[in-house]
């Protein structure tokens, strides 16, 4: 149960920190509406590229840091 609940904090930070991200491509493409998704999936790619290695998107998901 504790680990489920972990799992589901590290998955809601994750999505606060793709939804922060597209809303700041949102932004510099001067607020124009309609490519939601494309500003969505290139925010998730971003994200997911900056956890380069298996480790720290384990460490993400256990709400720890991973090593340096």
């Amino acid at each position: 149960m504790l680990e489920n609940l972990m799992e589901q904090r590290a998955d809601s930070e994750l999505q606060t920190r793709i939804r922060m991200r597209a809303y700041e491509l949102y932004e510099a493409r001067g607020r124009i509406d309609g490519l939601d998704q494309e500003d969505w999936f290139h925010a998730e790619r971003e994200i997911f590229g900056d956890l380069n290695h298996p480790a720290e998107i384990t460490a993400l998901r256990n709400g720890t840091k991973p090593l340096s």
